[in-house]
């Protein structure tokens, strides 16, 4: 049995923008180390291929890597349809990120070099902080290169811990967003109140009204 473990760390900054979501895009196999049908990583993806490389050279299991728009509905379980539909082996970790989202998921083999709590705590340290900004090479690089130096930070207030499946972070971070509307919305009525009283004020003052 393979070990998975997704999470989502995407900000809805459509929802804010009032911007049209993105295309969803279906799982579906992969036979590289690294997939880009997009080309999100531009003139870096030669470094993050070589990257990759290194991680199968030197550690003995082999870090797979895509890259899409964003996930199809958000489900936490699209890179274990992606690794399933794929037949990765189970010394393979798939790293997948979706760029309009900010967001990532992973999934684990059972026989990858590191177990569970040390990919998380790798991820979460190294990856994730680069996925939230954007860089998706650095996201990539920094996980790489912990992998091949075993450089593994301890975990910290709780992060890395695995009780922290990708259904409870999906519910976290929707909730989140539930409250992000909600002051988005409280603002914008604040404003058009604020917009009224003002106009309200403009004619009273006004003599020839």
């Amino acid at each position: 049995m393979h070990r998975v473990l997704a999470v989502l760390a995407g900000f809805v900054v459509l929802l804010l923008t009032g911007t049209g979501p993105a295309v969803a895009e279906p799982p579906f196999a992969v036979d590289a180390l690294l997939t880009d049908p997009n080309g999100a990583l531009g003139a870096q993806a030669a470094e993050v291929e070589s990257a990759l490389e290194a991680v199968r050279d030197e550690t003995g299991g082999s870090l797979h890597v895509v890259l899409v728009s964003t996930f199809e509905e958000a489900g936490t379980d699209w890179a274990e349809q992606v690794a399933t539909q794929s037949d990765l082996g189970s010394s393979y970790l798939l790293f997948a990120m979706a760029v309009d989202d900010n967001g990532y998921q992973w999934w684990l083999g059972d026989t990858f070099p590191y177990d569970v709590t040390e990919v998380d705590q790798l991820i979460t340290a190294a990856a994730q902080p680069q996925v939230l900004n954007g860089h998706w090479s650095g996201a990539v690089t920094a996980l790489a290169d912990g992998l091949r130096t075993g450089d593994i930070p301890e975990a910290s207030d709780g992060a890395g811990s695995t009780s922290w499946s990708g259904a409870t972070t999906s519910a976290i971070v929707g909730g989140a967003l539930l409250v992000l509307l909600a002051a988005h919305q409280l603002s914008r009525r604040s404003q058009s109140r604020q917009a009224q009283a003002s106009s309200d004020a403009a004619e009273v003052q006004d003599p020839t009204g």
